[in-house]
């Protein structure tokens, strides 16, 4: 039994691309599952096999060998989280509503209480999203994540929010180790990523975790 963690450049959101990318791979016989996402702060624990979409949550989490959990996303932040120990993985969708509403520390928190799984245990990987170079926002995000987030400001004089850090910030407060964060450094708005924000793609990056038989 092993865990792997893939975040894809292509579109994911589609069942074909979803099926051609995970036959690349060789993991056609993962059991995907996934969410009807709603950027909320909402955490479901995938319990049996079956599942393949649930509604109006942002975070999964499961136990179960053969079952790949995956968010989608194209500016907000993916974020997968491990527990080689106890055989635990989370895969966490972060647009800055979920940020402002701190669904990655509950997500962790959920982790701990449910599954017994110890903080500096946990590996994190923090997939491809928009940078604050690129995320230029209105005071109603500026509010929600909090002016300490604040990273400079446009031409126009409008804030930049880091929503790298504010998730960080979260995993570190529930006591993740910072040498067990990964973060992949492309902002997606600015590297040919699929992006909303550049350009109100359908597309979708593919965050998928699994543990695998």
């Amino acid at each position: 039994m092993g865990i792997i963690h893939i975040f894809t450049e292509t579109d994911f959101k589609k069942e074909e691309n979803r099926k051609r990318i995970m036959k690349e791979m060789g993991l056609e016989s993962l059991e995907l599952c996934g969410a009807n996402q709603i950027h909320s702060a909402n955490i479901a624990c995938i319990e049996k096999t079956g599942v393949s979409i649930l509604d109006s949550v942002d975070a999964l989490i499961t136990t179960l060998p053969g079952t790949g959990i995956y968010m989608l996303t194209a500016d907000c932040v993916p974020i997968l989280v491990e527990d080689a120990e106890n055989g635990v993985v989370a895969a966490i969708h972060a647009g800055w509503r979920g940020t402002a509403e701190q669904i990655t520390a509950k997500t962790i928190r959920k982790i701990k209480k449910e599954y017994n799984s110890q903080p500096q245990e946990l590996k994190v990987y923090i997939g491809p999203h928009i940078k604050s170079c690129c995320f230029e926002v209105g005071e109603e995000v500026v509010r929600g994540i909090g002016e300490k987030y604040i990273d400079g400001y446009s031409e126009n004089n409008k804030p930049k929010i880091n929503l790298t850090k504010a998730n960080i910030d979260q995993l570190l407060s529930e006591g993740i180790m910072e040498s067990n964060i990964n973060v992949d450094s492309r902002c997606t708005c600015c590297s040919g990523l699929p992006s909303w924000r550049r350009e109100k793609t359908a597309d979708r990056i593919g965050s998928i975790i699994a543990i695998t038989r």
